[in-house]
Order: structure tokens, then sequence, then C-alpha cells
């Protein structure tokens, strides 16, 4: 953060408010007229503390930002996401870094960053974030978690400030903010409804063991989905969890969604063709066709086996046993359904059996108010208004 300030007291006052009124407009703040609280600077002085590291919260990168991270640790770039993400959005190659409980996984013990040269634009820019610039009492009120904050006898000039401001902002701006929405639906019904339900023995393992991984794109093409399956599959043989407890969902929110026939027919195409003629990927260190080594299910919003209920519309109630919040399909490891102790006839009876004493009407309350956060259990998706607003929001 040092080498990138300007340590320079004294500016134009034509400069300043040039660069103030780049800031109030990419960040929506008061006039300078209004608000004067940033045209004197800031004082901020990094004391590599590592608390800004030491939280629980989504670090997100873009592919550029992957692949420098990866270059910067010695690694091929499908290894790094197989061990150190957990989430990725297409296209543009967005990754989430895997978390762990109250901390950074790239914080050492010493508090530094193990990848401090090619740490992402979400660290390098704090604590110049819009939320904390808002007003003086943000910024004195981030000195809690930053010891930096109004520390140190430099001063940052306003145009510092609203060029790390403005590349947040920008960065912000190109966030796949839908992708990430369906990635949060997934993550939901994968924990609050298939888990909680016990609907699936890898969906829990994979939970329990943090081997669970989510593939967002917004695709409407099947043939490039089919694609994104493939690449996918590789960091899933090469995860270092066992093969019974890993699992991938790729989620697809645009494809085929109203159409659930045409979806079914692509699922199956994809297991019983496709991936059974497709070639491992040699990164993968494997040999076969995937099919050999990846076993597909498809889920759809509006799964039926057949002969819905005409009362409520809703389907039977073991519909819900492969009904979610976006057309998804899952990856998992041959190796782990081969190994596993229940049998796939003993889970679609035990699936059958917990949905039919359950209900229809219950399942889709359950599904509703858990799931798709909807309290009124009407169904209602999140895919319309998705996120929080910008003042709720303090991930920006």
């Amino acid at each position: 953060t040092r080498q990138l300030m300007a340590p320079s007291v004294f500016f134009k006052a034509a400069a300043a408010a040039a660069a103030w009124s780049v800031l109030a407009q990419s960040l929506s703040l008061p006039a300078p007229g209004q608000e004067q609280w940033l045209s004197q600077g800031l004082r901020f002085d990094c004391t590599g503390c590592g608390d800004c590291c030491r939280v629980s919260g989504d670090v997100w990168m873009t592919g550029d930002e992957a692949q420098a991270m990866a270059r910067c640790l010695g690694m091929e770039e499908h290894t790094f996401d197989a061990i150190h993400t957990d989430v990725a959005l297409e296209p543009g190659g967005w990754r989430r870094l895997t978390q762990r409980p109250n901390a950074c996984i790239f914080l050492t013990e010493q508090g530094g960053c193990s990848v401090y040269e090619a740490r992402p634009l979400q660290c390098s820019t704090y604590p110049f974030w819009p939320r904390i610039l808002r007003n003086r009492q943000n910024w004195d009120a981030e000195r809690e978690a930053c010891e930096g904050i109004n520390a140190g006898d430099e001063v940052l000039s306003p145009e510092h400030i609203a060029d790390q401001s403005q590349r947040w902002a920008a960065w912000i701006r190109r966030f796949p903010g839908d992708s990430a929405a369906a990635v949060d639906d997934t993550q939901r019904w994968a924990k609050h409804f298939v888990s909680h339900l016990g609907l699936c023995p890898w969906a829990q393992g994979s939970l329990e063991s943090g081997a669970v991984r989510y593939v967002c794109t917004g695709t409407k093409d099947p043939s490039e989905l089919a694609e994104l399956v493939r690449s996918t599959a590789v960091p899933l043989l090469l995860s270092q969890h066992p093969a019974n407890a890993a699992i991938t969902f790729v989620v697809a929110p645009n494809l085929l969604r109203e159409d659930f026939a045409g979806f079914v027919e692509f699922s199956n195409w994809l297991d019983e063709e496709y991936l059974a003629d497709e070639a491992v990927p040699p990164e993968s260190g494997q040999e076969g066709p995937l099919g050999d080594h990846i076993a597909v299910a498809g889920f759809h919003p509006d799964w039926q086996y057949g002969g819905g209920d005409d009362e409520n519309d809703q389907g039977t109630a073991v519909d819900w046993e492969k009904r979610a919040p976006h057309p998804t399909i899952s990856l998992i490891h041959a190796a782990g359904i081969l190994g596993a102790e229940h049998t796939t006839q003993s889970i679609a009876d035990h699936n059958e059996k917990v949905l039919e004493d359950l209900g229809s009407k219950a399942a889709a309350a359950l599904f509703a108010k858990s799931v798709m956060m909807d309290d009124q259990g009407d169904g209602g998706s999140s895919g319309g208004e998705q996120g929080a607003s910008e003042e709720e929001n303090t991930f920006w």
C-alpha cells in the first residue's frame, strides 16, 4: 500500500476539487460545498498488523488476478482453482477464495500476506472503499478494524484517494452480481434444503468438509455449458478432498429455464454421450473418458417426474428431490459413488419417504422460505431484485 501512496501534503485547490468531483460522482457522495472532510486529504499508514485479513467475508478476484496469484505461488491455474477457490463465475473468470474461519487463507502466522505482490484489487484498495469514505464517521469507525487509519504523519492527497476509490468502484461495476446471487441461492438450497432433509449423502459430506465448489455461467448455449462442465471437471478431479466428499454444482440460470423437457434431454446427453466420449483433460492426471470419473445429475426449478398436483400446481412431493433454484448440473466423483455405503436405489427410496412424509406443500414452503428467502412462501426467486442495496452491502 505504501508503494502506491502519493505523500504530498500540498496540492492545488483546482486539482483537489477535480479529484473530489470524480470521487463524489463515482460514490454518490455529497458535493464539496456540503461535505469537505476529504478536501484536506486523509492520514493512513499501513502497519502490517494483518487485522484486515482476520475477518470473515468474501474475497473475489478477476481471472487475471487469479492467474497472477497462481504464478505468485508457482502453481498451474487449475491447481490453484482446485485448492484455493470455491466459486467461479463465467464468463470473465471471476473467482472467490476458499474461506477459513475468521481469516484469509493466505494470512501467515506472522500476520503477513503470502501473495502480497499479487493480492487482488479488493485487498490493495482497502480502506478506500465507498462505504468507508461515505463520511467522516464511517472512516473513523473503520479504525476499529484498521489501526493504520488516522495514523502516521503522512497525509494522502484527494487525488490518491480518488484514484484508489475509482479503481475499486470500476471493479464493482464489472462484478457479475447476478451470477454471485445465483450461487448464493444454490448454496442456501444445498445447505438448508438438500442437506437439511438429508436428500444426498454426497452433498452432506461435501458441505461438512468444505469440499463444495460452485461454478455459475450466464450462457444460454448448451454447447458452451458442456465445455464448461468439461473444464470444471479438472479442479474436481484434482481436489484434495476424498472422492466421496467432493461435489461441484454448475449453475446456469439462463439455460433452458423455461424448457424443462429440453433441460432433461440435455442433461441426459451430457451424462450418456458427451462425457462418455470426451477424454479426461491431461492436466487432471487421469486417463479414459470423463464419464468414467464424473457422475452427472441435473436439477431444475420446474422438475417433475410426472403427474403434477392440480390443486396447487406444485407437482408431487418427490419432485422436490430434483428441484433447485436455477438449472443446475452437479458433478460428483464416480469413485465416491462406487465406494459409498448408500446405493443409488436406497437413496431414492429414502428421499421418496422423506419427501412424501413432508408433503408437497410443506416442501414448497420450506424451499421458498429457506432457499429463496421468501417469508410469504410463494416461491419468489431472488432472480429479480437480487442482492442488497449499496448502503446495505458492506462488501462495497
